[in-house]
């Protein structure tokens, strides 16, 4: 009977992800230049998926901290970032901005 049942062929889908770039930074000493080179340390040892997640975390955090200078980053800093990314986009993203921030800023 099984035999007797039609062969289904099944057609899978084109993959669509786009490639994730992190965008160069402009001052060596900027929360910036920091992500940049620990994404590019990061990127060979995991998946494509989290490479994704960690880039869109870090590019949603540049517009609040991608310019202030290493010393000077503070605790109030990285909750107006929180805050302005829970309003513009939600719980869960603010969440995973701040893990990623959180885990590169020395912070588990």
């Amino acid at each position: 009977m099984i035999k007797k049942l039609p062969k289904v062929s099944v057609e899978r889908r084109p993959r669509t992800a786009k490639i994730a770039v992190f965008p160069p930074s402009k001052s060596p000493d900027s929360m910036h230049a920091l992500f940049s080179r620990w994404i590019d340390f990061k990127h060979r040892d995991i998946r494509p998926s989290t490479y994704r997640n960690y880039v869109h975390a870090l590019k949603l955090s540049l517009p609040h901290l991608g310019e202030k200078p290493l010393k000077q980053l503070t605790v109030l800093d990285v909750e107006a970032l929180v805050s302005a990314v829970y309003q513009e986009r939600g719980p869960k993203t603010a969440g995973r901005v701040l893990r990623v921030v959180a885990w590169r800023c020395g912070r588990r």
